[in-house]
């Protein structure tokens, strides 16, 4: 329950400082440019169905599309009491959008998680040494394992490097409901097919969402935040019983340095995907800081993300890319 309640603090946060600056900022920039990091939680387990991602409420122009190639490389390390995760995960994905006029913008989307050995252990161990942050046993067991392993359910899983285990196509429309000093709402409507056939995830399962999403410019700074609720169709993994509905909600403060790049500060929460197995069943928290840089019709963004409070069930570290064209 406080940790329930630690999430839904940290969205009405959030709510009233968007409040207070769209009554009290002063706006002298636009809101081009203006969005939150394109990262939706790297967490393994919430990666086997659909995973919101903050979107920015600011509408598309009318026949406006943009194109989009994200790719994420994390670090999994749980070393807990009830259960042990230990492998490297990608998360690619190709996004279209397209402005429809009058508010209005379509979505859609094909992504992969993948698992992989992208030799992220020494890196990770090196990363936590220059933060003077313990490394809870990384150094005591082989480099580049793949294993995940939950005896109350009876899991054990092995040899799996380099395995797609999730696919998902994913179709939505937002629709932006409040625009007046700068300060914008929108609504986003989606839901995704899983097509990978594997032994994680279910073929054909359908998750859906409802999203709201609200942006505010003052000045050289944005505020951005998030609130999902979502609906899932498998409600298993390997026999560990998963939540058929969770919550989704993030923070994003970002820096505008100057008209071509900015920096972002994006804070993730999630209701645990897990019905069971300790900490898979709590919240997770995930924390990122990027830089966004643009030219005329480009945009690339970097970032690396670290999980917060309950450290098993998130990302150990995980890195972030991002190129958007507009055509």
């Amino acid at each position: 329950m406080a940790n329930y309640i630690r999430s839904l603090i940290t969205a009405l946060i959030l709510s009233i400082l968007l409040g207070v600056t769209s009554v009290y900022g002063v706006t002298i920039y636009s809101n081009e440019n203006a969005g939150p990091l394109h990262i939706r939680s790297q967490s393994p387990v919430h990666g086997l169905r659909y995973t919101p991602t903050p979107l920015g409420a600011y509408a598309l122009k009318s026949g406006e599309t943009r194109l989009s190639a994200t790719t994420d490389v994390s670090s999994i390390w749980a070393n807990g009491d009830d259960f042990v995760m230990d492998f490297n995960m990608t998360d690619t994905r190709l996004d279209w959008e397209h402005g429809l006029g009058d508010g209005w913008t379509l979505r859609a989307s094909i992504s992969e998680r993948r698992i992989i050995n992208a030799h992220l252990d020494q890196p990770t161990i090196n990363f936590h040494n220059a933060l003077g942050l313990g490394q809870d046993g990384r150094g005591d067991v082989d480099k580049h394992r793949a294993l995940i392993e939950i005896p109350e359910y009876g899991i054990l899983v092995t040899d799996f490097d380099n395995e797609n285990f999730s696919r998902p196509i994913i179709m939505g429309v937002s629709k932006q409901v409040y625009h007046k000093q700068n300060l914008a709402l929108a609504i986003t409507a989606q839901a995704q097919v899983e097509t990978a056939s594997s032994g994680w995830s279910e073929q054909g399962s359908i998750d859906t969402s409802l999203q709201l999403d609200a942006s505010q410019r003052l000045q050289n700074f944005s505020l951005h935040g998030s609130f999902a609720y979502t609906w899932f169709e498998q409600d298993n993994f390997l026999g560990l019983p998963m939540r058929s509905s969770l919550y989704h909600g993030s923070g994003s403060f970002q820096w505008h340095q100057s008209k071509s790049d900015s920096w972002v500060l994006q804070y993730l929460v999630n209701e645990g995907a897990a019905d069971g197995a300790g900490e898979l069943k709590k919240v997770n928290h995930e924390m990122s800081l990027g830089y966004q840089r643009y030219w005329q019709t480009v945009k690339a963004e970097f970032a690396i993300t670290e999980n917060l409070f309950h450290l098993y069930n998130s990302p150990d570290i995980a890195f972030h890319g991002s190129v958007t064209v507009a055509i």
